[in-house]
């Protein structure tokens, strides 16, 4: 196995005058949002202050504290609501127990939860697609084989559902010339739908993350996951802020970046938590294809692209910390593993 893990930390600044007050401020944010939460144990002032000086946040904070309403990439989708229940069924395949309508791109089971893509073509060159499971379902348990040749004996990677590829056009024995991270290679159509539309942020609620997952594709060609939740009050406070702070890239800008990587952000009204008729508890699924060569270029399906800031990156990788060394470096070759 290459493992990479940590290869780019480095150690954390002195604190200084500002930083400590950021510290507190930030401090101070997260107590309110874990009141929100309604958490029986609240997070004291002091540990999550220690919790940001060994994170490296406070900086963070202190920069992108102030979001701006009509350049933030953290919008979310009313309608797109998504339970968690059943999501950790890691290759199950959920049957629908509705018709969906048909001219809607996205569709919601009302008992299992799980959400679908619909739209499955006919696909024109250029398009960037999401990988879903047979049924267009975003069952992100669910593993898609990325080959390097039309046929089921191909050498394949590690895809996820609700990772983007750009469609190349039809290929031969049921598949799809598609450019995954880079790459060209073949998938099979009936795992591609067109993606959903993004709507703007629903200013009338007060949405936190209650779980983030990243989602990796190295150069082996395995997947990895890491997984941060509103257990992790500083890593998720941070997060929501590095991406409120989000650039929109101007067009063509970023277009080449490698897109080998998934954040899945699963977001909850603090005031008032959702949940199903049976009473099990329900979010809003944010999905970003993101540049898998380290630097922070995301792909929403409404074909928008976003940036960090480069004064964010090291604070987004203090959320992650094991996953930057799996990211892959320019010449990493993919479709190695044989299966």
């Amino acid at each position: 196995m290459d493992d990479r893990r940590g290869v780019y930390r480095d150690g954390l600044p002195e604190a200084s005058d500002a930083f400590i007050q950021a510290i507190i401020e930030g401090g101070e944010d997260i107590r309110r949002y874990e009141r929100r939460r309604r958490r029986a144990a609240k997070v004291a002032l002091a540990a999550a202050a220690f919790a940001l000086v060994a994170l490296g946040l406070g900086a963070a904070l202190r920069q992108l504290s102030a979001p701006r309403p009509d350049n933030v990439v953290l919008s979310v989708n009313p309608d797109s609501v998504v339970t968690d229940e059943e999501k950790a069924a890691a290759c199950a395949t959920a049957e629908p127990t509705e018709t969906p309508v048909a001219d809607e791109k996205t569709w919601i089971d009302p008992n299992s939860g799980w959400e679908y893509l619909l739209d499955d073509g006919p696909f024109e060159a250029g398009e960037w697609l999401v990988v879903t499971d047979a049924d267009g379902c975003l069952a992100y348990g669910f593993q898609v084989d990325f080959r390097e040749r039309p046929s089921g004996q191909a050498r394949s990677i590690e895809v996820v559902p609700g990772m983007q590829v750009c469609y190349l056009g039809e290929a031969d024995a049921g598949f799809s010339r598609v450019n995954f991270a880079g790459t060209d290679g073949y998938v099979e159509t009936k795992y591609l739908r067109r993606g959903a539309a993004v709507p703007e942020l629903d200013e009338a609620r007060e949405w936190v993350i209650s779980e983030a997952c990243l989602y990796l594709v190295d150069s082996l060609g395995e997947r990895h996951l890491w997984t941060v939740d509103d257990n992790n009050a500083v890593e998720t406070y941070a997060l929501q802020k590095l991406l409120e702070g989000a650039q929109p890239l101007a067009e063509g800008e970023g277009a080449n970046a490698p897109l080998g990587a998934l954040l899945l952000v699963r977001m909850q009204d603090a005031d008032a938590p959702m949940r199903w008729e049976n009473g099990a508890e329900r979010f809003i699924e944010l999905r970003y294809a993101m540049a898998s060569d380290g630097n922070l270029v995301f792909r929403r399906e409404d074909g928008s692209r976003w940036a960090i800031p480069a004064a964010g990156s090291r604070f987004f990788w203090s959320v992650f910390p094991e996953a930057e060394g799996w990211m892959r470096l320019p010449g990493d070759v993919v479709l190695e593993t044989q299966k």
